[in-house]
């Protein structure tokens, strides 16, 4: 059998959990509090995140092993929880392993690490065994949507319409690891992790395969402008390095979170709100292209701006010549996806339609909508997110109308594939609703596959 080896990190330190008396260490770097133990979890590879977010200093070890293994899928008789203490984030050697008892983690702990005299913070470290025999649990290929309404994200079947089911959330609106806030972007990675921006909680969360609960990632820290919190996040894509990059519409800029970061860096706007091309104004949806640029819909500048690696400075190309109809204005862009040729789409809410943007063009051309307002086939209302699929056929979240549609290269009208009767949460086939639909993106057969394979090789590098 090979292991996974994934360090549980806690933001509090040892000096405020109950324990024997030793000398008092220094004073602490991060802080918290004496009632609640947060653990945060990532993987020692960097390749996925697991497990709830926080669990009360009164949880027993038993316990705590318990939610592991259900967030996992996996056996408790395979799960074993080892104390490691750590004064910069990385471990520094093993304690020992959390007994599974009755036991608190307070007590726990204190047991194991009332020798030490100069820790000042802790990390618990979880193996878990995985044969090689055990087939690893996949994200499934289908169109994914975050209901803003349903504080949910749904699965829909990828060809013909068919039964939805929830990925995430669906347990109503809240803060725990197992509920979403206003849904706003979604992102399925090529390690078929899920992630979620949630303007209700300001942050984004990863769930992983198969698991009932979720990790957060960024923010979550409530709702501000420093390097740890986020405020209102609309978009949410990851780099080729598998950084989570995050637009904030009412920060004005867009965050980038390395994996296992704490804190986010700004690679986009952050200069207050404004026209200038060092700044934005209500980035609402983000894009990374083949070439490695962000591509940033800007709702209060009605343009869309590319930033390349590493500039102070972003490139207008969409609209930028004010709010309007006119195949060379933008109104109200919200969502923004480009394709392998380097033509840029964008969703215009206010104009009811999308337009497609050849490198170096001055004006758009309509691709969808733009038939006013409305719910036939060929119309669509409050087109606010898209994506594009490798055939290279369009999906549309359409706010208004509460349905997702699909546009093949060259059609005049749109297929409904998911909602499309109402407001609600009922997901059979032929009577699907939906509530709020902000996000939409699409996970194909091809990048299910690949994924399959990441989270194998990650799993036995272990």
């Amino acid at each position: 059998a090979s292991w996974l080896k994934i360090r549980w990190r806690s933001v509090q330190t040892l000096r405020e959990l109950p324990m024997r008396p030793h000398p008092t260490p220094a004073a602490p770097r991060v802080g918290g509090s004496a009632r609640s133990l947060v653990i945060r979890v990532r993987a020692l590879s960097g390749a996925s995140v697991w497990g709830p977010e926080a669990v009360d200093a009164s949880t027993s070890s038993a316990e705590l092993r318990r939610r592991v293994a259900t967030a996992l899928g996996h056996p408790e008789g395979k799960v074993r929880l080892v104390l490691q203490l750590s004064t910069d984030c990385l471990a520094s050697g093993d304690v020992g392993e959390l007994p599974a008892t009755d036991v608190s983690l307070a007590e726990a702990i204190g047991n194991l690490a009332a020798s030490s005299l100069d820790i000042l913070e802790l990390a618990v470290v979880l193996l878990t065994e995985m044969p090689d025999s055990q087939a690893c649990a996949r994200a499934l290929p289908g169109v994914y949507v975050a209901e803003s309404t349903n504080h949910r994200v749904t699965r829909w079947p990828l060809g013909e319409p068919g039964r939805g089911e929830v990925v995430a959330g669906g347990n109503g609106r809240g803060q725990k690891s197992t509920q979403l806030a206003g849904p706003r972007g979604v992102f399925v990675d090529v390690s078929g992790r899920l992630l979620v921006a949630e303007t209700g909680n300001d942050r984004v969360t990863c769930w992983v395969p198969g698991a009932t609960s979720s990790m957060v990632v960024a923010g979550g820290e409530g709702r501000g402008d420093r390097p740890w919190q986020l405020s209102e996040p609309h978009g949410v894509c990851v780099d080729n390095a598998g950084a989570v990059l995050v637009a904030e519409a009412c920060n004005h800029r867009v965050t980038r979170w390395p994996q296992g970061a704490e804190v986010g860096e700004v690679v986009a706007g952050g200069r207050g709100p404004g026209s200038e091309l060092g700044q934005l104004d209500t980035p609402m949806g983000i894009f990374i292209d083949q070439r490695g640029a962000l591509l940033v819909a800007e709702a209060g500048n009605s343009r869309v701006t590319l930033w390349r690696p590493g500039a102070t400075q972003g490139e207008v190309v969409a609209g930028g010549r004010g709010a309007g109809d006119e195949l060379w204005q933008l109104g109200e862009p919200r969502g923004v996806c480009s394709d392998e040729h380097g033509t840029v789409f964008v969703a215009e809410a206010q104009n009811d339609r999308v337009t497609r943007w050849a490198p170096g063009a001055q004006e758009g051309v309509v691709h969808a909508g733009g038939m006013g307002q409305g719910d036939e086939a060929w119309q669509l209302n409050e087109p606010i997110d898209i994506c594009l699929d490798d055939a290279g056929a369009l999906y549309v979240a359409e706010a208004g109308k509460l349905r997702i549609t699909r546009w093949t290269p060259g059609a005049e009208r749109g297929e409904v594939v998911a909602g499309g009767h109402g407001r609600g949460t009922e997901l059979g086939v032929g009577r699907s609703q939906l509530g709020s639909p902000c996000g939409v993106f699409i996970f194909s057969e091809v990048a299910a596959a690949t994924a399959v394979n990441l989270v194998a090789a990650a799993r036995l590098a272990g």
